[in-house]
């Protein structure tokens, strides 16, 4: 098995917010992400729940996993969603294992 150092970032927004985070992901040609919904946890802006009727306060996670610099790149795009509505950006280096 082949084994790649990447960097993985997640992002956790508002479900309102997804469009435009989706928007860069394509603007930058990233091959692949995930998006998981009905995010539950608790933050700055309280505890956050997953079942929220009207979904107005509901959030989602994103995580992509690519190289260095296509993830400067996507901080660089996503940050002024990120500040203008709130979320939350996390990177790590991972390790990618590729049968």
């Amino acid at each position: 098995m082949e084994r790649l150092t990447a960097t993985k970032v997640e992002i956790i927004i508002g479900k309102y917010q997804l469009e435009k985070v989706i928007e860069v992901l394509h603007q930058l040609k990233v091959p692949g992400y995930s998006v998981m919904e009905h995010v539950m946890g608790m933050g700055e802006r309280g505890i956050m729940r997953g079942d929220e009727p009207s979904g107005a306060m509901e959030n989602v996670y994103v995580v992509v996993v690519c190289d260095d610099n296509l993830a400067e790149r996507l901080i660089k795009e996503v940050s002024p969603v990120l500040k203008r509505y709130g979320g939350l950006c996390v990177l790590s280096q991972v390790t990618l294992v590729k049968p």
